[in-house]
């Protein structure tokens, strides 16, 4: 999915599940489930203070640090990085894709 913010393109893994029923004559939507992880703007890296700004996602987002907190390695839309917490600088360390092929 793609989306604009700010006038800049954003792109996001959404998930959605409907639940319905089918009637004689209707059909009902019983319930709606709308997952959304954004993947992260490498070229954008936004720092507020000692937080990295991910955009959306879970809030509870899984990370490893090093001894020391130097350096933080966490998955953000199916892309693994490295943020150097001491330089303020972002690595891809591994994806199956790239802005080209999403």
């Amino acid at each position: 999915m793609c989306y604009t913010r700010d006038g800049a393109e954003h792109y996001a893994c959404v998930k959605e599940v409907y639940r319905i029923r089918m009637g004689a004559e209707r059909m009902y939507l019983l319930n709606f489930e709308r997952t959304m992880e954004e993947i992260f703007p490498e070229e954008a890296v936004s720092f507020a203070d000692e937080n990295v700004i991910l955009g959306i996602r879970d809030e509870n987002a899984e990370f490893v640090e090093s001894e020391g907190g130097k350096m933080v390695a966490f998955s953000q839309g199916g892309v693994l990085f490295c943020l150097n917490m001491t330089d303020q600088k972002l690595s891809r360390l591994f994806s199956f894709y790239d802005r080209d092929n999403m």
